[in-house]
């Protein structure tokens, strides 16, 4: 947790994991996702112009992590890997999963705080959203939109080389060798979102949602901290 974020992350406290775990070096891919389930494509995702003759932006690589997965598909897949491996196969808890993203660190970020360029780090809100900025019939990026196309929240100090999704493993792993802990695409945990320990009681917590941690491509930093947490 965090005493410097969000009430949801309050109070940083000391958390106990039972027993040792390994956890996937990146995040589940479309292409094995297809695998499980031979008719699952990430889609499109939306183009902000009104006129245009493509649907949007396809993410269709199968190097790109899988997106638009319901925690219930997630659990499926797990279930389904399992009795392919013949491992046992789970989400981890949102404890488990920010003791592998710190990796030992204490910092908002597993690589530094939110000055530290994430170029190299994390597929973050960059200076790349300004290409979202798009007009035309096959609408292509304003070369140096105002403030009424550029409207996306972003840190344009920083540059990770993506637009949207990153393939997979694109990014310098922590210091567990885990990659795409911050940013890229969210991922989802078994636990309930709850008040913690001695924490304040929130009105989005609904222990019948799951955790969601990790942060997304279009989210800024302070979004995709070790700590932050949604439902």
């Amino acid at each position: 947790g965090s005493n410097s974020e969000s009430p949801a992350e309050a109070p940083a406290h000391v958390a106990t994991i039972d027993k040792p775990f390994y956890m996937g070096t990146t995040e589940i891919t479309m292409g094995m996702m297809q695998q499980f389930d031979p008719t699952f494509e990430n889609g499109v995702y939306d183009m902000h112009y009104k006129d245009q003759v493509r649907r949007g932006y396809f993410v269709n690589d199968p190097d790109f992590p899988a997106i638009r997965v319901s925690y219930e598909k997630a659990e499926a897949f797990c279930a389904w890997l399992s009795e392919k491996t013949g491992k046992k196969v789970r989400l981890p808890t949102e404890v488990e999963w920010e003791y592998a993203c710190r990796a030992g660190t204490d910092t908002p970020m597993n690589y530094g705080d939110f000055n530290t360029d994430f170029g190299t780090h994390a597929n973050l809100a960059d200076v790349t959203m300004k290409r979202l900025a798009v007009h035309g019939i096959d609408p292509q990026p304003i070369r140096n939109p105002d403030k009424w196309w550029d409207y996306e929240l972003k840190d344009p100090r920083f540059y990770d080389k993506v637009l949207h999704l990153a393939k997979v493993g694109s990014y310098t792993a922590n210091a567990f060798g885990l990659k795409d802990m911050h940013g890229n695409v969210a991922e989802w945990t078994s636990s309930p979102f709850t008040a913690y320990p001695g924490g304040v009681e929130v009105e989005a917590f609904d222990p019948a949602l799951r955790v969601i941690r990790g942060g997304s491509w279009y989210q800024r930093q302070h979004r995709a901290t070790s700590a932050w947490r949604w439902g």
